[in-house]
């Protein structure tokens, strides 16, 4: 990923009005790499690709799971870009919902 690289976060608050934040993406990673007490399972549904040139958009669905009990679902998007030293993520975008999952 790029050292610039931002996580954004979208959902919908209590009160229905929508939510989104931005959070430390080395964070995230150092979170998500780490062990937990509860298996963490995200399972992507679905996928889209799409690319032109050097930039590539990655539109994924998924379901995710602690432990055997379901969480949230969602769609994670990615942005990428292409330098001299390869392929880099320069954004992620998540949402996080809990009704209407497949």
């Amino acid at each position: 990923m790029r050292d610039d690289a931002r996580l954004i976060k979208g959902y919908t608050g209590e009160n229905t009005l929508p939510v989104v934040t931005e959070d430390d993406f080395h964070a995230f990673l150092a979170a998500v790499g780490s062990k937990h007490e509860v298996t963490r399972d995200e399972r992507v549904l679905s996928y889209e690709i799409k690319i032109d040139d050097d930039p590539v958009q990655v539109w994924t669905t998924y379901v995710f799971y602690a432990g055997t009990q379901f969480s949230h679902c969602g769609v994670d998007a990615f942005q990428l870009v292409r330098d001299a030293s390869g392929w880099k993520i320069l954004n992620f975008t998540d949402t996080r919902r809990t009704k209407n999952c497949r």
